[in-house]
């Protein structure tokens, strides 16, 4: 991009895929700055895989907040957020280069949806790491591999959803409110569901999708 492009765009960061973070931002911290669309001083949830810290990332406010459930206490406060919309930064001083978790399915065992330690679902996920010279964290874009992007569209292609890409589009204009209301119907519609602990040495055959238009959960053998 043209510096004058920078200049007008109000994003750190540009992804091929429209992704969602969950983030905790400090009452104390610095207000966002006129013009941005992005700001500091936010605690994004991220996870170890692979000896690396991911910043954990979603297709859907809806997934962000059903998915993160098991990840934080409820008085930590997380929502989400458009991912173009965190500074990325400090995870890059700290980290070396930006690895992303994409969660796109939930977790799932001969129709039981699995839940972790706080008895709420979690999430499959696949994802890339991305290296971003020092010179460009200010304003950058990333493009997710084939693997990546083939291994949404497969799952949502075995669970019949093979149109959802327009409900995901259509969900990006939410209110909080909408957020909330889906979220407790996704909830209150939840198949059974299996502690990740009983499962022991045996692996999860089966990953789900809630689709909020029908308010159906679909699983799809792996």
């Amino acid at each position: 991009m043209s510096a004058d492009t920078h200049e007008a765009c109000p994003y750190q960061l540009h992804s091929s895929l429209r992704l969602y973070a969950m983030v905790n931002k400090p009452l104390d911290a610095p207000s966002v700055s006129p013009g941005s669309h992005y700001c500091g001083d936010m605690q994004m949830l991220c996870h170890r895989a692979d000896h690396r810290r991911m910043i954990c990332t979603y297709l859907s406010p809806l997934d962000a907040i059903l998915g993160s459930m098991d990840l934080h206490d409820d008085e930590d406060h997380f929502w989400p957020i458009d991912f173009r919309c965190v500074d990325t930064r400090h995870f890059l001083e700290q980290n070396g280069s930006l690895n992303v978790s994409v969660n796109y399915a939930f977790a799932a065992d001969r129709g039981r949806i699995v839940v972790g330690k706080h008895a709420q679902p979690i999430m499959v996920y696949t994802g890339d790491s991305f290296e971003i010279s020092r010179d460009q964290w200010d304003h950058f874009s990333i493009r997710f591999t084939g693997r990546v992007v083939d291994r949404i569209e497969d799952i949502f292609a075995k669970a019949g959803l093979s149109n959802f890409a327009e409900t995901l589009e259509a969900m990006d204009g939410w209110s909080t409110a909408q957020i909330h209301d889906a979220a407790e119907e996704a909830i209150a519609r939840m198949p059974p569901t299996i502690a990740a602990e009983e499962l022991g040495k045996s692996s999860m055959d089966q990953c789900a999708i809630y689709d909020p238009e029908s308010g159906d959960w679909h699983f799809v053998d792996f």
